[in-house]
């Protein structure tokens, strides 16, 4: 189901059409791999593969609004194209699919949640897959959280860690952010009905997101500039928002002086949290049901060595 370490490229091992549905995570370069894949799409068709057109809000290359339809997020909008709408153009294509959503990552751990669009009526003749890279998880939370001041988070960023290192998650509104790789990489084992594909996101093929799609998939696309498309933020805009939201006020010179002097709410004594993994993060989420415990790269090992067991 995971695969050998030297498996054959995703579209050239199947033996049916293979849809393939890449999963995130979120600030894994997802962004600039639907871009890549949008504008390449022709290319694609003439390997036989189709971008999804059904599902893409709006100014979005990927197919968030079937992952929104999936999780009943208030964002989704059957303007936008429909699960029904996406397995009618893939069964009228008649091959090789991709499907690429990052907020498929709220219900990875309930992977029944994908069936209506896996187990599609007009879907029955087709290969299944996901794929997933998986990050580190302090780089992925100290990423994360920088990005999530622009939708407003409020949480003190010591309740955010209190939350994964509970629940191995992090939910804010209709999301959900997966920290506890071993727990989620077991779930899609026993639940997915398809193959599933965990990438290591500090272990790319080639340095970049693309080049390590191309790798799993054996598909052949250009390289893609994307220096500008989610940038990480920087600490003093995300602490500006992250203000703001917390007082429900927008934010005057005046008290934006003031609270760039004082302590910041998010860091909470925790000053090293803007820190790239830093040791008091590290040590807290490293005990036993942390989710450093649980790294890409020990959740995948781990699997692959189920599988071993049982064959």
């Amino acid at each position: 189901m995971f695969g050998p370490r030297r498996a054959a490229p995703l579209f050239t091992a199947a033996r049916r059409p293979l849809l393939l549905l890449h999963a995130g995570l979120h600030k894994t370069g997802t962004t600039a791999l639907q871009e890549a894949l949008a504008v390449q799409q022709q290319a694609l068709l003439g390997q036989g593969v189709l971008f999804v057109r059904a599902g893409r809000p709006v100014s979005a290359a990927g197919q968030h609004n079937l992952a929104w339809q999936l999780m009943r997020d208030r964002r989704y909008h059957s303007a936008w194209g429909t699960i029904d709408e996406a397995a009618r153009e893939i069964a009228a294509h008649g091959g090789h699919a991709i499907i690429s959503a990052e907020d498929f990552e709220t219900f990875l751990d309930r992977p029944e949640i994908f069936a209506p669009l896996t187990r599609h009526p007009a879907l029955a003749g087709h290969e299944i897959a996901l794929l997933v890279y998986l990050r580190e998880p302090c780089a992925y939370l100290r990423s994360l959280y920088l990005e999530l001041t622009q939708a407003g988070i409020a949480e003190e960023a010591r309740l955010v860690i209190a939350q994964i290192l509970a629940a191995g998650h992090f939910d804010l509104r209709e999301w959900r952010f997966q920290f506890d790789y071993a727990r989620l990489a077991a779930r899609l084992r026993r639940g997915f009905p398809g193959r599933v594909v965990l990438r290591d996101y500090q272990a790319l093929v080639g340095g970049s997101s693309l080049a390590d799609f191309r790798h799993v998939t054996g598909l052949r696309l250009d390289e893609f500039d994307d220096k500008r498309l989610n940038i990480a933020r920087a600490p003093g805009d995300a602490l500006r928002d992250f203000y703001a939201a917390r007082l429900a006020l927008p934010l005057t010179p005046r008290s934006w002086r003031r609270s760039r002097r004082s302590p910041p709410l998010w860091a909470n004594r925790r000053p090293g949290f803007l820190r790239p993994a830093s040791p008091s993060w590290r040590r807290a989420s490293a005990r036993p049901g942390g989710p450093c415990a649980a790294s890409a790269s020990g959740a995948i090992g781990r699997c692959r060595r189920q599988r071993r067991g049982r064959g």
